[in-house]
């Protein structure tokens, strides 16, 4: 548990919005399963739609992050001296690669029901 919020904490602000969406795209697709979401075609539109994009919004946000923190990292390695330039290149993307982490594992699980979801509701009758 302490490796992942070390690696939280790593990922910098950008972690923050990741976990934000996660977060609200997990409950969507929660509440999509609990509230009937896979036997009512509008709940499995209304909660599959809300996680699916929820989760992309979220791995768009950590995608970018990995950006930014690659450029952030790349300009200020081009002060350090050149002998420490290879490692500190390899641990900026490494941190920067955070946010991409994150921002994966957060498109797997709403992404998954969020997709059963909408395929289940595009191919039922509303009851």
């Amino acid at each position: 548990m302490r490796e992942i919020v070390i690696a939280f904490q790593e990922g910098g602000s950008t972690m923050y919005l990741v976990l934000l969406f996660a977060l609200v795209a997990h409950g969507a697709a929660i509440a999509g399963l609990v509230a009937g979401g896979l036997s009512r075609a509008e709940r499995g539109k209304l909660f599959g739609g809300l996680a699916l994009g929820l989760a992309l919004v979220a791995l768009g946000i950590g995608w970018l992050g990995y950006r930014h923190g690659l450029s952030q990292g790349r300009a200020a390695v081009e002060f350090a001296a050149p002998d420490m330039r290879a490692r500190l290149l390899e641990q900026c993307e490494l941190e920067a690669g955070r946010n991409l982490t994150f921002g994966l594992y957060a498109l797997v699980f709403p992404g998954l029901v969020g997709g059963i979801l909408l395929v289940r509701a595009a191919t039922k009758q509303d009851v």
